[in-house]
């Protein structure tokens, strides 16, 4: 009787393996629609100036005139201070009157070589007087020179007793009273340009392969004071020197005095080039120390995302995610990562082109099984509509 039995019971076993083999199981799958994966990256910057300069006097002395303060907007060549210039100007004019005395003994000097030098034709005087003559006028003639020289240093020496505004800006602070003594190493003004104007922003390190492989990168400029009223600037320079302590590399983008506004932008605007002409200098929105951020967009149209139902996710115990694609009735798994995540679909990375996802089904499936899908079109529970 026993040995009846266990022929039957293999036979029953045998039948449901044939049953199993002969129909695939039938597994529901869903067509999602890939986009390029749409990724930016927003950092905090502060507007500098390009010229920002500590100007120091170039002679020493006495302030004797202040003739602007901190606020004021100045032009290059513009006056700032004066000192006291009463020594420089008589040594100027000491070296005016020794200038007029060397003139007068070069032309002496020159009258008595040119007399000798008639009377030598007629062998009426020694060669030897010739030669001192022209010695004579030589020396007169360095001696000019040097009073030429003299005076144009002394000249020069006075001009410096002024400080002037070496380019257009805004003075942003006095360091200096009336009566003080200064030297060539005290900083007497900070003169910063409210014209030339760039954004500075600290790119951590891992955004640098991605920035600098993107081909006439455009940054959206948003001024934290005025969020309404924001740029589309390129890129100018990335300083390709990584700060040891914090792991970033300075960015910088030209502010230049017209800019191209736009109001309301997201982030799928950032590839777009209409914006509006002819609008007001960005040095009326920003100035110098004022904070903004600075938007890169970072999509790549090779890097796809797919939207796929919650459904079709499997998870694994350390931790990765995989799904599973049919093609020609043959399962596939692959490795994806999560981008986004909503209610009832999640956003991944690492499908194929136009892929059929199974939605059903996936504790159970594995590689090169022989299924037989189901077409599903939309989003639920189980990724029907």
């Amino acid at each position: 009787m026993q040995k009846a039995i266990v022929p039957i019971i293999s036979l029953f076993f045998t039948s449901i393996a044939l049953t199993s083999l002969a129909e695939p199981i039938q597994v529901e799958v869903f067509y999602p629609e890939q986009e390029i994966h749409k990724l930016s990256l927003e950092l905090s910057g502060t507007v500098v100036a390009k010229q920002d300069a500590q100007l120091a006097p170039l002679e020493a002395g006495l302030v004797k005139n202040i003739l602007v303060e901190a606020g004021d907007k100045v032009s290059a060549g513009q006056a700032l201070l004066s000192l006291d210039d009463t020594l420089a100007k008589l040594r100027l004019a000491q070296a005016e009157a020794n200038q007029i005395s060397a003139q007068v003994q070069q032309q002496e000097a020159k009258r008595q070589y040119d007399e000798v030098v008639s009377l030598a034709k007629s062998k009426l005087v020694a060669d030897s007087l010739l030669a001192e003559r022209k010695a004579s006028l030589a020396s007169a003639n360095a001696a000019l020179s040097n009073s030429h020289a003299q005076v144009a240093l002394q000249k020069e020496i006075v001009k410096r007793h002024t400080v002037t505004a070496p380019f257009d800006g805004v003075i942003a602070q006095r360091n200096v009273d009336l009566g003080e003594w200064i030297s060539q190493q005290n900083q007497i003004f900070q003169l910063v340009s409210d014209k030339s104007l760039r954004l500075i922003v600290d790119l951590p390190q891992e955004h640098l392969k991605a920035i600098s492989t993107s081909s006439d990168l455009m940054v959206l400029i948003i001024p934290d004071a005025t969020p309404d009223q924001q740029y589309r600037l390129p890129l100018t320079n990335i300083v390709t020197v990584s700060e040891p302590v914090s792991r970033t590399l300075q960015v910088r983008i030209d502010l230049p005095e017209i800019s191209l506004p736009e109001t309301n932008s997201s982030e799928s605007d950032l590839s777009e080039n209409a914006l509006p002409k002819n609008e007001q200098p960005n040095n009326q929105v920003l100035i110098p120390g004022m904070s903004a951020r600075a938007r890169f967009d970072l999509s790549n149209k090779d890097d796809k995302l797919t939207w796929i139902p919650r459904s079709a996710l499997k998870r694994h115990p350390d931790g990765g995610n995989s799904v599973f694609t049919v093609n020609t009735n043959k399962i596939k798994r692959h490795k994806i990562s999560l981008i986004k995540s909503e209610s009832d679909r999640i956003a991944v990375t690492g499908l194929p082109n136009e892929p059929a996802v199974v939605v059903s089904g996936t504790e159970l499936l594995k590689d090169n099984q022989t299924v037989t899908p189901v077409t599903v079109t939309g989003f639920n529970n189980r990724g029907k509509r």
